[in-house]
């Protein structure tokens, strides 16, 4: 006790080497004590010797088992020593023993990271799975395992996602077999007062997809927690696909054989999505009846779910739904769906009608319809939707495109995909859109289709502006881009397939020409602009005299663009060029203009613009306009511009505009 006390009071006055000496005399005299051992542990550490640190928590816990602190800090020093079994083979004690739920709190989380590094978690689960289900008294068991689950799920949900066929079943596999050990503890969880271990227990549970969940599953979703967790419930129960639900389905769906659900009801519109993704035969007049809601989103559900059940029925439910406008956009959508799934062609005629519907999800839909059932109308109804200002319709055309050219329909891998979240109908009907294409699949679409294209586009310049703009985008792009973005965005074409595209771009533009011609003298200066951005990349002379034309524009915006687009050795543009320099009265257009002239009459000594970018050079009262004309003048006469640029080093009251003339005169000498 004396050695212990001498050790406390050095301490105290932070001399270490003395408490060391005491601490360890009193170990020497007494070495029963555990907690002397501790102490001079504690002591070491602090000092940074780990060897006689360990030695002496080695000591502490051999003659006492139940310091469960000291068990921590000496797994926590031969993790430091790279000693992982010794370390967690403490850890394990302090989770199976310790009745401190923080200090096995602790240990727990401490164990998981060395088993994740170890690839061993598993391991961790045996140990954890007996303590929760023998100690429900102890839900800290239930709370770690549960983190444990998580920590072996997510892995496998990423490996389930690959695209290599064999990687993604083996996870499935694994996480099937996970399931089946983790099922009772993860239903345990769903009883639990704390609404945060029930949101983990469901997410798990929506991934593991353990069939004798189910019961439990709906029973917690009909009940009366968080409507958002009994959403999630039941969209858990729906992954499931389970037919021996059914009866529970009808019981809640159809009550006095009226459909109950509707949109406002989250866990409804989950436990229709459930029996629409179920694929059970059983379950087809209970589809049969959804379909038929007046309720727009669960009819359209069932109406789907009729399809990939592949419906007699529900073809002919399909049809006459197509029909009934008053049904709403999205079930007719669905229909639309249904009838292309079950190869239905009764309707073809309305199909093609509702391409043209102001609803993006029901046009886009009808039109995939038609490129899926290879219908004499699908191309021109495609070409169509190329000019579609909605962004969905104008992805969707080159989509249909390519289902329509390749005579193939590469549907999603899921057409109802697991959600994690509320039912949102419309997001589900507009992700039916194929992929998988490749870029030889891309082109070959776009020369199939390149003649519907043609009229499709002369036929949207006619009708309004804004269809003329979308195909303006649509031919003329940024440098490094391909037009015709619907069938070319983030493909890969080899050079040969990228100049055929180029030049069939050409191609398509070379007969709207006269159309744009037209626009470029409509009464709206943003039309005027998007005529000249077309027209600006046409070779065609009526082209470059409507860009020529456009000098004379009331519009100084305009007069800008036209300026911008003259970028050639073009002679017809400059005494247009000359006549708006000597009336213009914005400083800015003017320095455009000089620069201009310098481009389309470079290197011609054109006698006109000479004259007019010399009395820019020497009287323009902006010093921006007189600097921009001295390189322009050298541009088109060099032996001209000689004189001028001397009389300006020599006259000019602004530096820099003389600084500008002394430096070309140099590059002409």
């Amino acid at each position: 006790e004396y050695y212990q006390r001498m050790a406390s009071y050095a301490a105290e006055l932070y001399q270490d080497d003395e408490a060391v000496r005491y601490a360890a005399r009193a170990v020497e005299l007494s070495p029963d004590d555990a907690e002397g051992h501790k102490k001079l542990g504690e002591m070491y550490r602090k000092r940074q010797d780990v060897a006689k640190s360990i030695s002496e928590f080695r000591q502490a816990i051999s003659k006492n088992e139940r310091l469960f602190p000291v068990y921590l800090e000496l797994a926590e020093l031969l993790l430091g020593q790279g000693e992982t079994n010794d370390a967690d083979m403490l850890l394990r004690r302090v989770i199976r023993a310790s009745p401190d739920e923080e200090l096995v709190s602790q240990a727990a989380r401490l164990s998981m990271q060395v088993n994740l590094g170890r690839g061993t978690l598993e391991s961790l689960e045996h140990d954890l799975l007996p303590l929760a289900l023998n100690s429900p008294e102890r839900p800290i068991y239930r709370q770690l395992l549960l983190e444990v689950y998580g920590a072996l799920a997510y892995p496998l949900l990423e490996r389930e996602r690959s695209s290599e066929p064999k990687e993604a079943d083996a996870a499935r596999a694994a996480l099937d077999r996970l399931g089946e050990r983790a099922v009772k503890p993860l239903l345990d969880a769903l009883g639990d007062a704390r609404a945060a271990e029930q949101e983990v227990a469901i997410t798990l549970l929506l991934h593991v997809q353990n069939k004798s969940a189910g019961p439990t599953l709906f029973s917690y979703a009909t009940g009366s927690a968080d409507s958002e967790l009994r959403t999630r419930a039941m969209l858990a129960v729906g992954l499931l696909r389970d037919p021996a639900l059914l009866p529970r389905f009808e019981k809640l769906l159809v009550v006095a054989g009226h459909v109950t659900a509707g949109e406002s009801d989250p866990v409804l519109m989950a436990a229709v999505w459930s029996v629409a993704r179920m694929r059970a035969p059983r379950a087809e007049a209970l589809l049969s009846q959804l379909a038929a809601s007046d309720a727009s989103d669960v009819s359209a559900l069932g109406v789907v779910g009729l399809a990939l059940l592949g419906s007699r029925s529900g073809a002919a439910q399909a049809a006459k739904l197509l029909t009934e406008q008053e049904a709403g956009p999205l079930p007719r959508a669905a229909a639309a769906f249904a009838l292309a799934e079950l190869g239905q062609k009764s309707q073809e005629n309305l199909l093609a009608e509702l391409t043209d519907a102001s609803d993006p999800s029901l046009s886009s839909l009808a039109m995939l319809s038609l490129a899926r059932l290879n219908s004499t109308r699908a191309a021109r109804a495609i070409a169509d939707a190329f000019t579609s200002s909605d962004p969905l319709l104008a992805r969707s055309a080159g989509e249909a495109a390519l289902v329509w050219a390749s005579g193939t329909y590469r549907k999603p891998k899921e057409v109802l995909p697991a959600l994690d979240g509320s039912v949102n109908v419309r997001a589900l009907l507009d992700a039916l859109r194929p992929s998988g294409y490749s870029s030889s699949e891309r082109f070959t679409a776009l020369e199939k289709l390149a003649p519907a294209l043609s009229a499709a586009f002369e036929r949207a310049a006619a009708i309004s502006p804004e269809r003329a703009a979308v195909v303006s985008d649509l031919l003329v792009v940024a440098a490094g881009k391909l037009p015709l973005a619907p069938l070319t965005a983030d493909a890969q074409f080899t050079p040969a397939e990228q100049a055929r595209i180029l030049a069939l771009s050409r191609e398509l533009g070379a007969t709207l020409v006269p159309q744009f011609v037209t626009l470029a003298r409509h009464p709206s200066p943003e039309v005027r602009l998007t005529a000249l951005r077309f027209l600006a990349h046409r070779p065609e002379p009526a082209a470059k005299g409507a860009v020529v034309e456009a000098l004379k524009d009331s519009l100084g915006s305009v007069r800008r663009a036209a300026l911008a687009s003259l970028d050639g050795n073009e002679a017809e543009a400059r005494g247009p060029i000359v006549t708006l320099l000597e009336s213009e009265p914005d400083w800015a257009l003017r320095a455009s203009a000089v620069d201009t002239l310098g481009r389309v009459a470079a290197g011609s000594r054109d006698a006109q613009a000479v004259r007019a970018l010399s009395k820019s050079a020497r009287k323009d009262p902006f010093a921006i306009v007189r600097e921009a004309a001295l390189p322009a003048l050298v541009a088109v006469d060099p032996a001209a511009a000689r004189g001028v640029l001397e009389a300006i080093h020599d006259s000019d009251p602004e530096p820099r505009v003389k600084a500008r003339a002394q430096a070309l005169l140099e590059t002409l000498r």
